[in-house]
């Protein structure tokens, strides 16, 4: 009988063990002290596992030990929840202000893509620790500033990371415009909403689909009923908080402010009318950051979703008269 395969584990906080035979230049301290490291690391959005960070730590101290190094003097610097597009960030600038005070002897990283995913802030980065005599190696990438031509073989890796961030971006994109012709959900549940999987048997695995949530949707069209008849945003405002109404899922605080309730009244899912991407992302590539823009209407995708209406069309039309007539 043919032995039962064992599923690989999803833990993303055990490590595998790292390869050290691309390492050939011996990694010294100098005399009368230990080694000093820094190890840093970094994951980009709160979607992705909480203990990456915690795992790209232990995986570079298993490389230290695995080449044997154990009198060292180890520095963690982190950024969490940081997209490595970003050229200026907590972490990244406590390391540039180690380099420039020549703070470590070796700086280690999982791969290339955590310290940026921009080749030239990457390459920029590395080379101004090479200037203060300080060795960079990327272990993933098998970049060890040590050796001659570390400079090409980092521009490609980092490269590659920028590259494949683009590429990922694409596959999204392709994945969200699939989702929306299903009539899927897409992005945060609304307020007044609930949220199923397609097949019942996997609860973790999508496609969701909204419907209307019998428990919060009177709510929901009582404010709008109460902003149509002229009551103030701050009075509804705390009227939701009295009641509990649970805000949309990208909210943290459980009071409801006046630009909550005017965001409530604007958004159109309420009169079973949705729109997606009315924004789109464009990076500055001087610091890295995105902005926000209005997208051209012919790229605004929109649908008709008559099972999520909770008022009818003159209700959201009045109370947004209302708010315009404030404004």
């Amino acid at each position: 009988m043919a032995r039962k395969r064992k599923s690989r584990s999803r833990r993303a906080n055990v490590p595998s063990t790292p390869r050290t035979t691309w390492v050939r230049v011996k990694i010294a301290a100098r005399k009368g002290r230990p080694l000093r490291v820094l190890i840093y690391a970094r994951y980009s959005t709160e979607d992705q596992n909480k203990r990456s960070i915690e795992a790209q730590i232990a995986y570079c101290k298993k490389f230290l030990k695995a080449l044997k190094i154990t009198n060292v003097e180890i520095t963690v610097i982190y950024d969490r929840e940081m997209s490595g597009e970003l050229i200026f960030r907590p972490g990244i600038d406590q390391v540039r202000a180690g380099i420039d005070s020549r703070q470590w002897d070796l700086i280690l990283v999982e791969d290339a893509s955590r310290l940026f995913r921009n080749e030239i802030a990457c390459v920029e980065l590395v080379g101004l620790a090479v200037d203060q005599e300080m060795r960079l190696l990327s272990i993933n990438d098998e970049v060890d500033t040590g050796e001659e031509g570390w400079e090409d073989r980092l521009y490609e890796a980092a490269r590659h990371h920028a590259r494949t961030n683009r590429f990922t971006s694409k596959r999204i994109k392709r994945a969200h415009e699939a989702l929306w012709e299903m009539g899927a959900a897409i992005g945060l549940l609304k307020t007044g909403y609930r949220r199923y999987p397609e097949d019942p048997a996997d609860p973790d695995e999508g496609p969701f689909f909204d419907e209307i949530d019998p428990n919060w949707a009177p709510t929901v069209k009582e404010a709008y009923l109460r902003i149509a008849g002229g009551e103030s945003t701050w009075s509804v405002a705390e009227w939701l908080t009295a009641v509990g109404l649970p805000k949309a899922g990208n909210f943290k605080s459980l009071e409801w402010k006046d630009n909550n309730v005017i965001d409530l009244i604007r958004r159109t899912d309420y009169r079973a009318f949705q729109t997606f991407r009315d924004t789109v992302s464009q990076k500055e590539y001087r610091t890295g950051r995105r902005k926000s823009r209005r997208n051209a209407s012919d790229m605004i995708m929109t649908r008709d979703m008559p099972h999520l209406r909770i008022v009818e069309d003159w209700l959201w039309y009045k109370a947004n008269e209302v708010i315009d007539a404030r404004g």
